[in-house]
């Protein structure tokens, strides 16, 4: 069921508003709120309540590129639970949506119950020449050539498989959605990021899902984040990529439910 809130422009998923605890899921750079379907079904069949949302400028949602940063994306998460009535909820977020996540660990710890972050990152300076090299180039080609050319060097990184020919569209189209100077923005925002003084003040819960293969957000920058936040969980998934929520969905469902029921309160 899509929903948006006019005053904001705000595109989501909200399939199952009576359900029993909210979850609100982050997508990363270029997706959309439909990447998640692989969680929100297992999430709706535990009985949860799911909101998949469009961070502002992807998928559906509309918003001014001027205005647009990480934290304004926070702000705007933030705000669209506040629109539904909910004060507490659980965070999920992958890549970009987990550095979001992040940000509303620490704006408004109050209302963040856990914090699921899945391969993503508190500083994503690389070390190595071949990580510069793909964040260069992803940055260049999309400035100088436009998203659509960056759209077919990220899908290939994502899926590189032969039978992976229908997530390659998929990403490619959604790429090719979102408004040009948001994405570029957000490539720039995500490559000065380094919020790892900040993190160590985090105090929910907090689960890190590292995929074993992820050759976008380099492992050692996740572990370095987990370790930062106190108390924090590390989950390795085995042969899977960035895509891990595609990858190995099994899994990832499986460590969700775990780390969700931590408290009890299912």
């Amino acid at each position: 069921m899509n929903k948006s809130i006019e005053t904001s422009k705000i595109n989501f998923l909200d399939p199952n508003p009576d359900g029993k605890m909210p979850v609100l899921l982050l997508h990363g750079l270029g997706s959309d709120a439909t990447s998640w379907q692989l969680q929100m079904d297992y999430l709706l069949a535990n009985g949860l309540r799911p909101i998949a949302i469009d961070l502002p400028g992807f998928g559906e949602s509309i918003c001014n590129p001027e205005l647009w940063s990480l934290k304004y994306c926070a702000q705007s998460c933030n705000q669209l639970m506040d629109s539904l009535s909910i004060n507490h909820y659980d965070v999920i977020g992958i890549s970009m949506g987990g550095v979001v996540a992040q940000i509303m660990a620490l704006d408004y710890s109050e209302r963040v119950n856990r914090l699921v972050l899945i391969n993503t990152f508190a500083c994503l300076r690389p070390q190595k020449w071949d990580e510069w090299y793909y964040l260069i180039k992803r940055y260049l080609i999309a400035k100088i050539r436009g998203k659509n050319i960056q759209a077919q060097l990220v899908a290939k990184r994502l899926f590189p498989e032969p039978d992976q020919e229908l997530y390659r569209k998929e990403i490619i189209k959604q790429i090719q959605q979102a408004n040009p100077i948001v994405y570029e923005k957000a490539l720039r925002g995500l490559g000065l990021l380094d919020i790892r003084r900040l993190i160590r003040s985090i105090q929910n819960k907090t689960m890190v899902i590292t995929a074993e293969m992820d050759s976008t957000v380099p492992v050692r920058n996740q572990l370095e984040m987990a370790k930062l936040i106190a108390g924090s969980r590390q989950v390795m998934v085995a042969n899977a990529r960035h895509a891990v929520i595609i990858d190995q969905p099994e899994v990832v469902n499986l460590a969700l439910m775990d780390f969700l029921a931590i408290d009890k309160k299912l």
